[in-house]
């Protein structure tokens, strides 16, 4: 439509941006066309223009924008969109999705001890933990903030998304990252899965994993804790391994 106008006199140029990619390179190009004036018949040029080194450049800053700086694992923002859209899946398909909340236990007492280095150094061996569970294409590990990491499982159930949060536990036991002399850093971990019906909401979800970690902590931490939901209620809230 834009090349269309531009032989119709209708704008003086037209600019559009298209990929080429190849099967082994990514391409993009820049078409432009505008009309050459003050010749008595119509002529038009169109180039072409390779811009694939900015659109490289933009991607990776988009993804830059999604990450956290610290463990390479999604921030918070690219949690928000990532949930929404695996949410929305679910109701379409009838399928399940579950919410995982990871928190580390005393990690202030382990920073306070050990330094900041150290905690640093801490954080980025649980996001390996995580980023080992999350391996197919409809899983995402984040890390929210501070010690408070996540995991979304799609096409995940109850029993699916307990084992491998028990995994994740002991996984993260087995670093054995010692502080305070004999003391072993563990993660507390919440759990949510549910078959959404259009009534729910992903924040529903989120109240659900949110609470089930509470109860985790409440609970002496270094455990698991799952809130399963079906048909908006909670049908298993008090199972902790």
């Amino acid at each position: 439509q834009g090349i269309a106008d531009v032989i119709q006199g209708k704008r003086d140029t037209f600019y559009h941006e298209y990929p080429c990619h190849s099967p082994t390179q990514k391409r993009w190009y820049m078409m432009r066309i505008s009309r050459v004036k003050g010749t008595e018949k119509r002529f038009f040029v169109v180039s072409h223009r390779d811009i694939t080194q900015r659109k490289l450049a933009e991607e990776t800053a988009n993804q830059l924008a999604m990450l956290d700086p610290l463990t390479g694992l999604g921030n918070r923002r690219y949690f928000n969109g990532f949930l929404e859209r695996e949410f929305q899946r679910s109701v379409r398909n009838r399928s399940p999705i579950s919410l995982v909340e990871i928190d580390v236990d005393h990690f202030k007492e382990y920073n306070d001890q050990l330094g900041h280095p150290a905690g640093d150094e801490c954080l980025i061996k649980v996001g390996d933990v995580l980023r080992e569970a999350t391996r197919r294409p409809g899983d995402l590990a984040v890390r929210l903030g501070g010690d408070e990491f996540a995991l979304i499982l799609s096409d995940t159930d109850a029993e699916g998304s307990r084992k491998i949060s028990e995994i994740i536990r002991k996984s993260v036991s087995d670093l054995r990252l010692v502080y305070d002399g004999s003391r072993m850093l563990t993660v507390s971990v919440g759990v949510a899965s549910m078959i959404p019906d259009g009534q729910q909401t992903r924040e529903f979800l989120l109240e659900q994993a949110d609470k089930a970690l509470y109860r985790a902590k409440s609970a002496g931490r270094n455990r698991v804790f799952q809130a399963s939901v079906a048909s908006g209620a909670t049908y298993a809230a008090n199972a902790a391994f």
